[in-house]
């Protein structure tokens, strides 16, 4: 699925992805290819992108923001966030 990372300041990432864990209001969560249309807030928790142009795994510290999942894109708006990667 085609991933596009965000935030106030600009794009984070653009790239494939096989999985993208989080944890919502609801409790954890993975999407995958073709999942159900949705939009959720990001609260406080660890988001992770397994992407597969790369073979990477992406990994954010999310204090607040929000994820869409369209027509099997996924729209990912980081609002206050930390991360180790250097890249981001």
């Amino acid at each position: 699925m085609r991933i596009y990372i965000s935030s106030p300041h600009g794009k984070i990432a653009e790239c494939t992805a096989s999985k993208v864990s989080f944890a919502s209001l609801n409790g954890a969560m993975e999407i995958m290819d073709n999942h159900e249309n949705f939009i959720a807030p990001l609260v406080n928790t660890n988001l992770t992108v397994a992407r597969t142009d790369t073979s990477d795994v992406i990994a954010f510290d999310v204090t607040s923001g929000a994820i869409k999942m369209d027509n099997g894109e996924c729209l990912i708006l980081l609002e206050l966030y930390k991360t180790s990667d250097s890249n981001y």
